[in-house]
């Protein structure tokens, strides 16, 4: 009976130690949970200001970086002569200041270079050297960083994906 006991005991351990191995490590040995991404911000996501809802709404899982050459380039806009833009840019520094104050998302200022290079230049050589995505809205963006190797999503991706197929009042043929 001791025999059998200590088999069953070992037999359970073994199962444990199995399904805690798979808990924690993936394919290839590293963590079974999915490192956060970190995602470098464009001017217009901020200008834009829809950022701000996903955040709220607990969506953004990532780790958002601010790079500090894009708070330059608002404060740039914001005290330029365009009054268009310079209201835009006002906005987008108000929503980096709400998007700091949201508990469900964690978001940074980044300290970048100063270096004077354009900032979409800049951003692309962030989420190369950091292994990150970049958050824009700028379609000419995105198919830059394409062409680099890097990942670009965006708010009006995001939105167009959850618009409904069909609108009350559409007509469908069922057969």
């Amino acid at each position: 009976m001791d025999l059998f006991s200590i088999i069953i005991l070992l037999a359970i351990f073994a199962e444990t130690s199995a399904v805690a191995i798979k808990t924690f490590t993936g394919k290839n040995g590293r963590s079974g949970r999915n490192p956060r991404r970190k995602v470098f911000v464009d001017t217009s996501i901020l200008m834009d200001g829809r950022i701000l809802s996903v955040a709220k709404a607990g969506f953004l899982g990532d780790e958002v970086l601010i790079p500090r050459s894009v708070v330059r380039e608002l404060q740039l806009l914001a005290d330029g002569s365009d009054s268009e833009k310079r209201a835009r840019a006002r906005y987008g520094l108000d929503v980096i200041n709400e998007l700091e104050r949201v508990e469900l998302a964690d978001v940074k200022i980044y300290q970048d270079s100063t270096q004077r290079s354009k900032v979409d230049e800049r951003l692309i050589e962030l989420a190369k050297d950091n292994n990150g995505i970049i958050m824009t809205n700028d379609f000419n963006l995105v198919k830059v960083a394409a062409t680099e190797h890097v990942d670009a999503i965006t708010i009006n991706d995001l939105a167009q994906g959850l618009r409904s197929e069909y609108l009350p009042g559409d007509k469908l043929n069922v057969k």
